[in-house]
């Protein structure tokens, strides 16, 4: 959290608020989620199959069973990270024929992570790698029951262009099969506070 690129804090300040919130229907509006969150899960750790887990920044319990898990970024996509041939994944999750996420279902994301590996698909931004195995994890975990979201601090200007673009990319590659959504912070900002303000109004009008 003392990093100061780092989307800790900020990940903290924003989704701690929703820990003791009564009714958190703005921000399932936000985050464009299938039922309303009931708790506020920092630093989950999900076992992704291999000896590593990934670590979501936050999970979301929905009231549906669904878990939405959420990866949060503040200024790290702008340091940009090209990721060699044979490096996007350790070993062990692509050793002697494996296709571990195509055995949780999948298959798009398998190959995005083959072609990942191989080097004809790259991601300078936004951490392709990082997705899939928060993807893989929340698949062994929760077999169907699950979302994924990408929570990013937007920017203007060429490397906000570039970002924006890796985003649609992964979304049209695999956004469907991963129930994959991406949404700025300052589009939450305005999210929350419009149906904050909504329900103020209509409270106020009621009293009236």
């Amino acid at each position: 959290m003392r990093a100061l690129h780092s989307s800790s804090a900020l990940a903290a300040n924003f989704f701690d608020f929703w820990t003791d919130c009564a009714d958190a229907t703005p921000l399932m509006k936000a985050l464009a989620l299938p039922s309303c969150p009931t708790a506020v899960l920092f630093e989950s750790k999900l076992s992704t199959g291999v000896d590593s887990q990934a670590n979501l920044d936050v999970c979301l319990p929905l009231a549906n069973g669904v878990m939405a898990g959420v990866e949060s970024k503040f200024t790290e996509w702008l340091r940009g990270k090209a990721t060699q041939v044979g490096e996007a994944f350790r070993p062990p999750y692509l050793a002697q024929g494996r296709r571990r996420w195509e055995e949780v279902g999948l298959p798009r994301a398998q190959a995005l992570a083959e072609a990942l590996q191989e080097g004809y698909e790259a991601f300078r931004h936004i951490g392709a790698p990082q997705l899939l195995k928060h993807a893989l994890a929340l698949a062994r975990q929760y077999e169907d029951r699950w979302v994924l979201r990408y929570v990013y601090f937007d920017w203007p200007g060429s490397h906000g262009e570039r970002h924006r673009d890796e985003i649609w990319r992964f979304q049209d590659l695999v956004g469907d099969e991963l129930r994959f959504e991406a949404i700025s912070y300052q589009a939450i900002f305005g999210e929350a506070m419009f149906s904050q303000a909504t329900s103020v109004s209509a409270l106020s009008g009621l009293s009236g």
